[in-house]
């Protein structure tokens, strides 16, 4: 394994997603001021929540299928068509939990229930085609040609916001049907982007005609359920707090929020791509092998310096952020997104941690270090909301605080849990050391952001300190462009 391939992989993940994620983003800023904070918020809730239920219909078999096509890629034919019979059933089975909570959610009279059946009902769509299109990923991933998904995944993006900004310039509709059409365009981002990977699953790796088998289906069922729950819960984490804004009926509030999270999860794109790119690279890998945790405190340290110089500087800018970004309506989120981008940072590193354990074979330990960060997440949304706006008469003003300090919390029990674990094998000091040593140079070289930004627009002052940071890193060794001979 060379990490060259581990590079254009990253290179091409991070370019593709990257490109696909710019366009989202600039589409996402339009969205919210065209749609405002109220149908915002009902858009972005009603994603999350089936969102969450989307687990169920994947089955958390994308992860597990990279692994075993990583190890065996002539089981890429039986594999793909297997689990997209499985997926159809399971994608069934969360439609109608999905649909079934919303119900029980109208007879228990929470929340303004003009129209929430309906868009969820148009976003279980998204259901069958992401199952599906992670299906057709994982083939992609197993076989390291992650340029390929990331193409698809841009091509699925265009889709999106062409249709959408097409919607919102020229159609002369309520705001209500154009939330509900950018459901329906969400779904279709994912069709087609599926259909032209099976295509090219076909001509690449011969992918023949369905072969339904129990055996596969069976061993499918056996081993996935563990990535299942592992990826739910996760999921579950990082969605709680959105799903309980909006089934509060929170959705000005939500929309705020959730205006400022989309901001947090720009980091992510790169470290994401880095980690997605890394696993299969580290999967062909034995735990054995001398340099196996080597491998993984170099990477530690690239994810530090890819993550930790945009925490320190969205901290210090996030009032100017969010005014630059969405206007003067979202600067009363400029303390939630703060709060988040110290709670939301630290998923920066967790998903890297968990991949590590998936190869080591232990996934138990990342389904308990989930659960336990759920519980957190459960509890501390429902107290904070309980104190700072229900027993207040039920005012809503303080809801983005609340669920910004519930994500410090659950995912605080994450990191804990990851490190913890690392200290099973022995390395727990020395993963903390990896990922302190660009945290410093971060801290240290930020008195550049405080000294230009007075003079310089918001989105320059990033691009600087950035300079700075790289060049210094590269100069102090924190990170060497030779740590390719790594691998």
């Amino acid at each position: 394994m060379h990490l060259n391939r581990v590079l254009r992989n990253t290179f091409s993940l991070f370019t593709g997603k990257a490109a696909s994620h710019a366009l989202t983003a600039v589409f996402n800023i339009y969205l919210t001021r065209a749609l405002g904070k109220e149908f915002y918020g009902d858009f972005t809730g009603a994603l999350s929540w089936i969102v969450m239920f989307s687990i169920v219909a994947e089955y958390g078999l994308g992860t597990l299928m990279t692994r075993m096509i990583a190890r065996e890629p002539e089981r890429s034919e039986e594999l793909f068509w297997n689990s997209v019979i499985l997926k159809t059933f399971c994608s069934v089975a969360a439609v109608a939990l999905a649909i079934g909570a919303l119900l029980l959610r109208k007879i228990w009279g929470f929340g303004d229930q003009s129209g929430d059946i309906l868009l969820i009902a148009l976003f279980c769509l998204f259901l069958f085609a992401n199952a599906w299109y992670m299906s057709m990923a994982a083939v992609l991933r197993g076989h390291q040609d992650n340029h390929l998904e990331a193409v698809l995944f841009l091509i699925g993006k265009v889709v999106y916001v062409a249709l959408g900004f097409g919607t919102l310039l020229f159609l002369k509709c309520g705001l209500d049907i154009k939330t509900r059409l950018m459901a329906v365009y969400f779904s279709l981002g994912a069709f087609v982007p599926l259909v032209l990977g099976v295509i090219e699953l076909k001509r690449r790796y011969g992918l023949g005609l369905p072969k339904p088998s129990v055996k596969v289906i069976w061993e499918m069922l056996r081993q996935g359920w563990q990535f299942f729950t592992i990826m739910f819960t996760s999921t579950l984490h990082l969605k709680f707090d959105h799903v309980l804004l909006w089934w509060f009926g929170y959705k000005a509030q939500l929309g705020v929020y959730g205006a400022a999270y989309n901001l947090v999860l720009i980091p992510l794109f790169l470290t994401n791509s880095f980690t997605e790119s890394m696993y299969p690279a580290l999967a062909a890998c034995k735990e054995g092998e001398e340099d196996f945790w080597q491998r993984v405190m170099v990477s530690l340290r690239w994810i530090g310096c890819l993550g930790f110089p945009f925490l320190f500087w969205a901290t210090l800018e996030a009032p100017r952020i969010l005014e630059f970004v969405y206007g003067s309506e979202f600067k009363e989120g400029a303390l939630a997104l703060q709060i988040l981008i110290w709670g939301q940072g630290l998923d920066l590193f967790c998903p890297f941690f968990g991949h590590v354990l998936y190869v080591m074979e232990k996934e138990r330990r990342v389904f308990f270090i989930n659960m336990a960060s759920l519980i957190g997440n459960i509890l501390s949304n429902i107290i904070l909301l309980w104190f700072l706006c229900l027993r207040r008469g039920n005012d809503p003003t303080l809801a983005p605080i609340a669920s910004a300090l519930s994500m410090v919390v659950s995912l605080s029990i994450m990191f804990a849990g990851y490190v913890i674990s690392f200290g099973a094998f022995g390395r727990a000091g020395e993963s903390l050391l990896a990922l302190a040593r660009p945290a410093v140079l971060a801290l240290l070289t930020l008195p550049v952001v405080y000294l230009i930004s007075g003079h310089v627009p918001v989105y320059l002052t990033w691009i600087i300190y950035g300079v700075v940071f790289l060049a210094l890193a590269l100069a102090l060794k924190v990170v060497r462009l030779q740590d390719y001979k790594r691998f």
